[in-house]
């Protein structure tokens, strides 16, 4: 891991945690920690389908 929040960081984070846990449909992700949660690459890792709220 690494000391600084980048998206690369953030969405490797969220694949390795949905990988794991395996979260059911219906998935609420909240967080208001960081605009890399806004991008691209996060919204594609997320499983289907999910809410967002920031």
């Amino acid at each position: 891991m690494q000391d600084d929040m980048q998206v690369e960081l953030a969405s490797a984070a969220l694949t390795m945690t949905i990988q794991q846990q395996r979260p059911q449909t219906g998935l609420i992700h909240h967080s208001d920690r960081g605009v890399q949660y806004a991008s691209q690459p996060i919204a594609r890792s997320s499983p289907e389908p999910a809410s967002w709220h920031q």
